[in-house]
């Protein structure tokens, strides 16, 4: 069963209305309307005010309008456990619908969580409803006090899409924005003043509820001493009816004090002293549950009545709310609090045990374990801590499932290495580093000393997840290779193999090391079928992984496999990672046609995935590379100037900002953008850190070389990319996003040491497999041409430059109403003018000497009939050759 199919369903369902209601139809209409018009409803008041009856009025008042209903109770206190609450409620409406964000729910149980991916997945699947209105409504939610879950709720008020509503009952107002959402018109409020009923509707309901007429004076009596509270006029409609007085109103009336509390408790006590002694038991024994079904009634029952007896209650009106199935209730919570007043003060000895029964009894491992730790039940508790922890966990109760161990003896947790693992692996999806290191290392020993070779292999691996978080490669790998030698499930095969991957990858071992686990996560995958295994390779097989020994081609054919296997239009992680990674490769390759067409399928489906980051920054590289590639350079900088906020803006993007940063650099040196290109360096220096990725140092060292050759500095310029190639022996990944190579070659070549470029430009050639990935040559534009003459004509050589006449090959411009064309280096040139290049600056950025630029522009004039450079720019702009 799917994790999150194991929400109650009475928890996602709106509550049948008791009959013994009075209909408020001018209410009902205002709510409606109000949600309707509004984002946000919200409506607040005290315990007993009919909020709850009021929000299932209006679910039967939007006719035809899809409505999903979450009870929240103190378990929806951490962030996934919210969300796996909001997304059954909706799959419950829409069982095929939903599929996406319930599996990323559950996949990400293993790292950090994070709201924001589940968020947009979420969001775009609340699209697919085909109605002009759906409505979510989160009921109790004064049961909420987690910032987290409030910033989460603010969120989806935010991004959810237009046609979306959401109703909130709370007995407090919430901490959301209220006063921002006002300004707006974004908000309606309902409070106690317009829950309270009137004199008028008083005497009605009691009238047509209970058929006791009262006095115009009488209903003015009551709605003084009641202040329109429905609660207690239903105590007070009890009261009555089981009265034998014509003057009851005013005996029950004589010693009520004004407070709402009081007049609670007084009536309350009536109510419950005139029952008869079986169904005050009753009352007594059932008050320690949170839902009340003829199972449950019988287990804490000592008469074994249970079933009867809830019948008899359901029918005396005694504050018994029903839920949707065959006889199963709840008390009104007031009155649940009052029994449970009278429990702990009348027989306080009796509580463990009922608790006991209940937990024995319970269907639901998380009530299961809430009564066995209020009857000190140690044994019963733990048993069911460990045999349903990490379900909870998936659930998203990670600080319960703590609190849970935390009541817990410590003797018996130091027994029990079962619930340490899962004490440490709760404190690790909460960032809790050193909690879980301790629980976790502990839990280990244990398993090992019982020889549960199994439950070491899972605790290995979460402790080499708890190092990778620390950035320790090296007790990272540790973990990694002890937990190898267990018997693991072929999905945690590849999990280790592929961690350890990134471990080599970041401590210098790509080339010599990273084969060996990328190798063998790819045969188990293919071997084991394992869906799960093909998730993790399609979050984790990224573009630097091509840079392996084992080269490109093996990661072609895998992704290929997968491709064919489950087809290119599913959105799964297994699908839309190799559509991004077989991008790369094409790209890598020279076969950019190709390339796009996987990578508009995979951008067209990333959405309904919430847009995983390391998918994500796949997708946006090569959206830039393809602009370079063509020349294209204002495609990069409208699709940067789209994008680069969400890089500044969000955590786990932000780290790659640097390395996208100089990708915009590069892009506008190539335009000639000279006063934007040094913006960018400028801003690539602040955000690089001295412990950044490597990319990110290769990629400022590069764009910071060319500055410096733009000031003339050759010494420095040449020195920073000679520290940049040597960060690419370690990290040859870092290609990807700049290449020092290329720009020592050209400053040697405009230098006139021929020999030197063409020393480097052999290093290349020689550190990289051309053959395979020549593709990334077209990038630097037109100062790889001359770099490559000097090579001269060798397979590689002749391969990249096929590649280079194929997809750069520069074609003459013909210019309107003329015979006359403009040449594609005068096309050079001229772009070089428009972007506000002096002539030296021509010539250097094109290799050519001073006086060839010279004579390019006298040529561009002639040819547009114009007389200075302006003009031509104008005139080129006016016949769009420009």
């Amino acid at each position: 069963m799917n994790p999150i199919d194991s929400v109650p369903k009475t928890q996602i369902r709106p509550p049948i209305v008791n009959q013994k209601l009075l209909a408020r139809p001018q209410l009902v209409e205002r709510v409606t309307a109000a949600v309707r018009q509004h984002k946000l409803t919200v409506i607040t008041a005290p315990a007993g005010f009919g909020k709850t009856t009021l929000a299932v009025a209006v679910t039967q008042a939007l006719e035809n309008v899809p409505i999903a209903w979450v009870r929240l109770s103190e378990t929806e206190n951490e962030v996934p456990a919210f969300m796996h609450a909001v997304v059954s409620a909706w799959h419950h409406l829409y069982p095929h619908q939903f599929a996406n964000t319930r599996g990323i729910l559950q996949n990400r149980t293993r790292a950090h969580w994070e709201l924001s991916p589940v968020l947009g997945t979420f969001v775009n699947e609340l699209l697919t409803i085909e109605a002009p209105l759906a409505v979510l409504i989160l009921d109790d939610y004064q049961r909420i006090h987690s910032p987290a879950v409030h910033q989460g709720v603010e969120a989806l008020l935010e991004k959810s899409p237009p046609h979306v509503r959401l109703v909130l009952t709370s007995r407090t107002q919430p901490p959301l924005p209220i006063s921002r959402l006002r300004l707006r018109g974004d908000v309606a409020l309902f409070d106690l003043h317009d829950l309270e009923f009137t004199r008028e509707e008083i005497q009605a309901y009691f009238q047509e509820i209970w058929g006791i007429a009262l006095t115009p004076a009488e209903g003015e009596l009551l709605l003084q001493r009641t202040g329109g509270w429905v609660a207690s006029l239903h105590l007070f409609a009890l009261a009555l009816q089981q009265g034998d007085s014509t003057n009851r109103l005013q005996d029950v009336m004589r010693g009520a004090s004004r407070s709402n509390h009081l007049v609670y408790e007084l009536l309350a006590e009536e109510v419950f002293l005139r029952q008869p002694p079986e169904i005050r038991e009753f009352l007594i024994h059932t008050a320690i549950l949170s839902e009340l079904t003829p199972q449950l009634c019988r287990a804490v029952l000592p008469q074994k009545k249970g079933a009867d007896l809830l019948e008899t209650v359901a029918r005396r009106n005694l504050f018994l709310l029903p839920q949707e199935g065959a006889l199963r209730y709840r008390y009104h919570d007031l009155f649940r609090e009052f029994l449970q007043h009278r429990l702990a003060t009348r027989s306080p000895e009796f509580i463990r045990e009922l608790h006991r029964r209940a937990g024995e009894a319970h269907p639901d491992p998380a009530e299961k374990i809430r009564h066995f730790l209020v009857a000190e039940e140690w044994t019963h508790a733990a048993k069911v801590l460990v045999q349903e922890g990490e379900k909870l966990l998936v659930e998203g109760h990670m600080q319960l499932v703590e609190e849970w161990i935390e009541k817990l003896p410590p003797a018996l947790v130091r027994q029990t290495p079962e619930l340490q693992y899962l004490r440490g692996i709760s404190a690790l999806h909460q960032g809790d580093f050193t909690t879980a290191r301790k629980w976790l290392h502990q839990a280990q020993a244990g398993f090992h000393a019982q020889k549960n070779e199994a439950a070491e292999g899972q605790a290995l691996l979460q402790l080499a997840n708890y190092y990778s978080a620390m950035h320790n490669a090296k007790r990272t790998l540790f973990y990694l290779k002890k937990a190898l030698t267990k018997p693991l499930q072929p999905y945690q095969q590849v999990q280790a193999h592929i961690t350890a991957t990134w471990m080599h990858i970041y401590s210098q071992g790509l080339r010599t090391h990273a084969h060996t686990d990328l190798a063998e996560a790819l045969r188990i995958t293919r071997q084991s079928g394992d869906p799960i295994a093909h998730t993790i390779l399609g979050h984790q097989l990224r573009a630097p992984v091509l840079f392996s020994q084992l080269g490109i081609r093996p990661f072609e054919r895998y992704c290929r496999e997968v491709l064919q296997q489950f087809g290119d239009d599913r959105p799964t992680p297994a699908v839309v990672g190799a559509l991004c990674l077989l991008n790369v490769i094409l790209l890598l390759k020279g076969r950019p046609e190709e390339a796009q067409h996987l990578r508009r399928n995979a951008q067209r489906l990333i959405p309904r995935l919430g847009y995983p980051v390391y998918i994500a920054i796949g997708l946006d590289i090569t959206e830039c590379w393809d602009g370079m590639f063509h020349g294209d350079y204002d495609r990069v900088e409208r699709y940067w100037q789209q994008h680069l906020p969400f890089y500044e803006r969000t955590e786990g993007q932000r780290q790659w900002l640097v390395s996208f940063l100089s990708l915009r650099g590069l892009a506008f040196h190539l335009a000639g953008n000279r006063e934007a290109f040094q913006e960018v360096v400028a801003h690539m220096q602040r955000e690089l850190v001295p412990r950044d990725l490597p990319e990110n140092h290769i990629a400022t060292e590069t764009l910071l070389g060319i500055s410096l050759m733009q000031q003339q500095q050759w010494r420095d310029a040449e020195a920073v990319w000679q520290r940049a190639i040597e960060r690419l022996e370690s990290a040859p990944h870092g290609i990807l996003l700049a290449n020092p190579y290329v720009w020592l070659a050209h400053y040697y070549l405009t230098r006139g040491w021929k020999r030197q470029a063409r020393e480097v430009m052999e290093a290349l050639f020689h550190q990289y497999n051309m053959k395979e990935m020549g593709g990334i040559l077209l990038r630097e534009g037109e100062i790889v041409l001359p770099l490559l003459e000097l090579l001269g004509n060798t397979p590689a050589v002749q391969h990249v430059m096929r590649l280079w006449n194929r997809i750069r090959r520069p074609r003459a411009v013909p210019i309107p109403r003329s015979v006359e064309t403009l040449s594609p280096r005068e096309m050079e040139v001229l772009r070089l003018i428009a972007a506000g290049a002096r002539n030296y600056e021509i010539a250097d950025q094109l290799c050519i000497s001073l006086r060839t630029v010279k004579a390019h522009v006298s040529r561009i004039l002639a040819k547009l009939n114009v007389q200075s450079r302006t003009q031509a720019v104008a005139r080129a702009q006016h016949l769009q050759i420009l």
